[in-house]
């Protein structure tokens, strides 16, 4: 199981030792379920393993794309957003939270944005400040 490593931490653990980061495309998590489950995987706790490649295999661009997924269970994948409580102060913590960690994907979103079929930024500039005003960031 996944949590086994933090389990045998010393406890209470910290939010960055508890970050297990995923080293390839097949060491991810889904979780939540989805409109096509049964009930009892409706929830946060249900998880299936990902299957990039799989899932992509009707795709007809070529590259394949790192956003086309066209069949279940990949139909049913949201999005969730994980960021730092606080903003990483150095360029090399920012970028563990930021950049792609699997090259093939660094590759194919750099090649979509430089084909201008997406773009990088903040979406909301005035996100952080309003962030540490309600103190939710430092």
């Amino acid at each position: 199981d996944g949590y086994a490593n933090v389990a045998a931490l010393p406890q209470p653990v910290t939010a960055e030792d508890s970050i297990r980061w995923p080293t390839d495309l097949e060491s991810r998590v889904v979780r939540g379920g989805a409109y096509f489950d049964e009930p009892s995987q409706c929830r946060s706790a249900a998880r299936r393993g990902s299957e990039d490649e799989a899932w992509k295999d009707v795709d007809p661009n070529l590259p394949k794309s790192p956003f086309w997924y066209t069949e279940e269970p990949a139909l049913g994948i949201g999005m969730r957003l994980v960021r730092p409580v606080d903003i990483p102060s150095t360029t090399e913590e920012k970028s563990q939270w930021w950049k792609a960690d699997v090259e093939s994907i660094e590759f194919d979103v750099n090649d979509r944005v430089s084909q201008g079929r997406g773009a990088r930024g903040i979406a909301d500039e005035s996100l952080p400040k309003e962030a540490k005003e309600l103190g939710f960031a430092n």
